[in-house]
């Protein structure tokens, strides 16, 4: 509300993810395990103290209304068309993911934006450095961003309006590097 219509930061990163949660079948813990085909990637991962797998699949695309337009049906149908005739842990998650109450496809997003403050209202955080989960730099990006702010914070006073203004974006634009 405060920067205007969000979308219009929207950066669609040629990319869709589909998570959701499955029984932990193979009975481990603290595990990611990933395979890769071209334009494709299916993935497992358990979460620390998560006794759930989370299943995810990632799928390349050249627009973001393909997915984004579709119903839950539809998107279910979507991801066992691309997915359907690859092996490795990939029918047992097909089915999970056709059972999970917490299925949901999604497109990779980055919010690319010229100032990330209005007056004394400013992103920080993920909301201003997050490449996107993919990318899996999302911490890191948000650190260095902590820490610019905190030097233009006791530059300025205290002032969060000037420590905004004196944020530059090339040290929060790492994100749109990756």
């Amino acid at each position: 509300m405060t920067f205007g219509e969000h979308n219009r930061f929207l950066h669609y990163l040629g990319a869709d993810e589909a998570y959701f949660t499955m029984e932990n079948y193979l009975g481990r813990s603290d595990v990611s395990r990933f395979h890769a085909w071209p334009g494709r990637v299916a993935a497992i991962t358990t979460m620390p103290g998560n006794a759930e797998l989370e299943g995810m699949f990632l799928l390349r695309s050249t627009e973001t209304t393909v997915t984004r337009e579709m119903d839950q049906e539809a998107r279910l149908r979507h991801i066992e068309q691309v997915f359907g005739g690859d092996e490795w842990l990939v029918p047992s998650m097909l089915g999970a993911m056709r059972s999970a109450n917490d299925f949901r496809l999604t497109p990779c997003l980055q919010v690319r934006m010229d100032s990330w403050h209005t007056g004394r209202v400013g992103l920080v955080g993920d909301a201003a450095h997050c490449p996107d989960p993919i990318a899996g730099q999302g911490a890191a990006l948000a650190l260095i961003g902590a820490y610019v702010l905190a030097g233009e914070l006791a530059a300025g006073g205290g002032n969060p309006a000037v420590a905004f203004a004196g944020r530059p974006v090339e040290a929060t634009g790492h994100a749109s590097k990756l």
